[in-house]
């Protein structure tokens, strides 16, 4: 939740900084619902000292993604929420969350399995090379950073045809 919501506030000084004609409601604060269902969801098992699956995080996700479901049509032209839509709007998040959740935990998984390594195997050599994904990374943060800032806003103009017409020299 607290990710979200520094991405939300992220977004929001960007599209404030750079002064963007787009100022529509943010998709973001739709996402909210879901993601404190999910913080809700951790909290309660993990206090039981139950564990948390897949599945559970996945339902409880398109749970969240439901109840917004009657802010889509006041905050966003499109897509419009009708009955007619009704179903595939509902089913459509849950198969979305439950394998996006079902996906998270698969890495997860693998990722925690891949990294347990003994601490007496490390060479130094291989602790240099830990090193380099790190220091890629902050490169193109700081090329990407550089590039924002320099770069030359882009200008949107729109001309009616009495505008375009070429002068003699």
């Amino acid at each position: 939740t607290l990710t979200g919501v520094l991405a939300f506030l992220f977004r929001l000084v960007l599209v404030n900084v750079f002064d963007n004609a787009a100022r529509v409601p943010s998709s973001w604060l739709l996402c909210l619902p879901s993601m404190l269902l999910i913080d809700l969801l951790y909290a309660w098992r993990v206090r039981r000292g139950q564990r948390v699956s897949w599945w559970m995080a996945g339902i409880v996700s398109a749970l969240g993604l439901i109840i917004t479901l009657p802010l889509i049509n006041q905050l966003f032209v499109f897509p419009n929420v009708a009955l007619s839509n009704l179903l595939p709007m509902i089913v459509m998040p849950t198969l979305a969350s439950i394998l996006g959740c079902w996906l998270g935990q698969a890495v997860g998984d693998y990722v925690t399995t891949a990294s347990q390594v003994d601490p007496t195997a490390l060479s130094p050599g291989l602790t240099r090379m830990a090193w380099l994904t790190p220091g890629i990374l902050v490169f193109t943060l700081a090329l990407v950073v550089w590039f924002v800032a320099t770069a030359t806003p882009p200008v949107l103009t729109l001309f009616s045809p009495t505008q375009a017409q070429i002068s003699p020299a």
